[in-house]
């Protein structure tokens, strides 16, 4: 999906910017420009994917094996732990992108044109979706950390069984962040391509 982002904001460009007046057209510059760094951030984002599906896997191994074998279980935990650690500073580098990249909607002063108002809201609605996703995975990437940091010879069953819950419920969080920053991507999308065909 944000490989859509990315082709909306450069193939559309060129041609609107000859159609618009200087001050919209400037609206319109600088909207693609956060968009662009905004694309640069998402190639971080597939690498993070990838590390958190190989946690996914460490994380299901674990709770095959069980946690009768404190020794047996030894490694996978470790794996676990290693990789919880590389998604927290993937994490915050790709939040501090986001964050560095987002548009201050103040830089662009009062949007005259109706449809570049909404065009620029829409943006604005997937930047906050977008953050609170990343909110959503750090706030998993704490829960994943404290199970696998939980695990030791003196660690209660039922000690396990909460910090699952936590993770189970931080998932779901995760999941629904991501579910509306997509719509708001896809919303975007949509209001790019109406602009286009108006301009």
């Amino acid at each position: 999906m944000k490989k859509i982002l990315i082709l909306f904001s450069l193939t559309l460009f060129v041609v609107l910017t000859g159609c618009q007046s200087q001050k919209e057209s400037k609206v319109f510059q600088t909207l693609n420009e956060h968009i662009k760094e905004q694309n640069t951030c998402n190639q971080c984002y597939e690498s993070l994917t990838e590390l958190m599906s190989q946690e996914t896997a460490v994380y299901n191994n674990l709770i095959e094996q069980g946690f009768d074998d404190m020794e047996a279980i030894k490694p996978v935990v470790e794996e676990g732990r290693k990789l919880v650690g590389e998604i927290k500073t993937q994490l915050a580098s790709y939040q501090d992108c986001v964050l560095t990249a987002s548009l201050d909607q103040k830089e662009l002063g009062t949007i005259e044109s109706d449809e570049l108002n909404q065009l620029v809201l829409k943006y604005h609605d997937y930047e906050t979706a977008l953050v609170k996703y990343i909110e959503a995975l750090l706030s998993l990437n704490e829960a994943q950390q404290s199970f696998y940091d939980g695990i030791n010879d003196q660690v209660k069953i039922t000690t396990l069984d909460e910090r699952i819950t936590l993770i189970n419920s931080a998932i779901d969080e995760a999941n629904t962040c991501s579910i509306n920053q997509q719509e708001a991507l896809e919303a975007f999308n949509q209001s790019y391509k109406e602009y286009g065909k108006i301009n």
